[in-house]
């Protein structure tokens, strides 16, 4: 809400300071959400609150006095009359600054697109956007854009994941197999693999050679996660991916939902060929930016499953809280795996000095994504998803960011870049200064 005065120099017109819903640029309009004609909240925390905003914050009432012609009385004042308190309303987790940031760098860098920043500790949202975004002042325009649809809210939508996933074959694989197994398995990508007569491509034709564990989740090897799936096994990879929250919707707030996407049914897992898409996140899985960045939540926290959060209350007066019911967490994977995915997840941006992830101020860890759709354009290419999901400061993070580009291909070059670009601006308004060789020792 903005204060406007528009100041008219004529005799018997007085002007005084107004309230002014939205701004020409709102921030967080998807969150917020818009009223109807009447006043009443109609998508986001409008909707929500709609009875509590409506009798919260400031209202002006003038009353003057007119003659029989319905014209003002000439040496009357009118009594302007000022009820309710200006500071009321909803309390959202949001960090203003980080919103910002979010918005004016995704605005520039994505077509299509979602982020969303979460504190990995308590599941509070700290910034969520969708682009394109909209003007609640200019809906019709909004609502005529079929092509671009920037009504949708992309960050609570399903979407293919592609190797985000990795990190929960990873953690399956762990739990299963052992750590020691895992991290010391080593395999030779040839560019390739045959999985009962289905071959199954490397994004790396020619291959990557031997890999073993740190390098496979940094080079991303389709091959050597899907070696790793088969010997895991559908139904453990099925368990974790449920421990950690795919395929279940979050309750945000009220009616405002995440979607937990979609995963592949225990018995169509029976098969290997399924088995194979499942470690490498494609197939029938599905899931939102908000649950991804849940899911890395995980990594860094010690294993617990966060309920992510926007709302922390209403107040009356700006300064009392009265506090919403708190979310639960649950421990989704051990604590030692936690930790040693946070690790790998810190070798793969770190160690690549070419990685589109690595920020220039500050340490971070993460994984991108290429997902593979089904869908294609009109010339034939197959639609892509780019996606990256990261932290930082790699050691001891404060903030998880999930970037899906919708459509744009490689998440290397289109979500990756968007995450640092994040990192670092976070990091340098908050002054952060955390050196690489903290990482590196923790890796040794």
């Amino acid at each position: 809400v903005t204060e406007t005065t528009e100041a008219v120099d004529a005799e018997m017109v007085y002007s005084f300071s107004v309230p002014e819903r939205y701004t020409e640029n709102q921030t967080a309009v998807h969150l917020i959400g818009y009223l109807d004609y009447n006043g009443s909240g109609v998508t986001g925390i409008e909707k929500e609150y709609d009875s509590f905003l409506a009798d919260s914050g400031k209202k002006i009432q003038v009353t003057g006095m007119l003659n029989a012609l319905q014209q003002t009385i000439a040496g009357v004042e009118p009594e302007i009359r000022i009820e309710g308190a200006e500071n009321a309303g909803v309390v959202l987790t949001l960090d203003g600054r980080i919103q910002q940031i979010v918005e004016s760098i995704g605005s520039q860098m994505l077509d299509k697109g979602a982020i969303v920043v979460m504190d990995p500790y308590n599941g509070q949202i700290r910034a969520m956007a969708s682009f394109p975004a909209y003007s609640p002042s200019n809906l019709g325009e909004a609502v005529n854009d079929q092509e671009n649809k920037p009504m949708l809210n992309r960050a609570l939508l399903g979407y293919s994941v592609g190797s985000t996933f990795k990190i929960v074959t990873a953690a399956a694989a762990m739990q299963s197999l052992g750590r020691e197994y895992c991290l010391t398995r080593e395999y030779t990508c040839e560019g390739a693999v045959d999985v009962y007569g289905q071959v199954f491509r490397c994004h790396l034709r020619s291959g990557h050679g031997e890999l073993d564990m740190f390098d496979a989740m940094r080079e991303s090897c389709n091959p050597w996660f899907i070696g790793l799936g088969q010997e895991t096994g559908g139904e453990a990879l099925l368990k974790t991916a449920e421990n950690l929250g795919f395929g279940e919707t979050m309750m945000l707030y009220g009616d405002i939902t995440a979607s937990g996407g979609t995963l592949p049914s225990a018995d169509s897992l029976q098969a290997p060929a399924a088995v194979a898409n499942f470690s490498f996140g494609q197939g029938e899985l599905t899931a939102s930016p908000v649950q991804i960045a849940r899911m890395t939540a995980a990594v860094v926290n010690g294993g617990k499953l966060v309920s992510p959060t926007l709302v922390l209350g209403t107040t009356d007066d700006g300064k009392t809280l009265q506090s919403s019911a708190l979310p639960v967490s649950r421990q989704a994977i051990s604590s030692e795996i936690a930790a040693q995915l946070k690790v790998m997840l810190a070798y793969a941006v770190m160690s690549d000095d070419s990685s589109g992830a690595k920020p220039e101020l500050v340490t971070a860890g993460g994984k991108t994504a290429t997902a593979q759709t089904g869908q294609y354009d009109e010339d034939g290419n197959e639609l892509e998803q780019g996606w990256f999901t990261g932290f930082f400061p790699a050691d001891e993070p404060q903030y998880v960011v999930t970037v899906l580009a919708e459509n744009e291909g490689f998440g290397n070059t289109s979500a990756a870049p968007v995450f640092a670009e994040i990192a670092d601006a976070v990091a340098g308004m908050l002054g952060m200064t955390v050196t690489e060789e903290t990482v590196m020792e923790e890796d040794s």
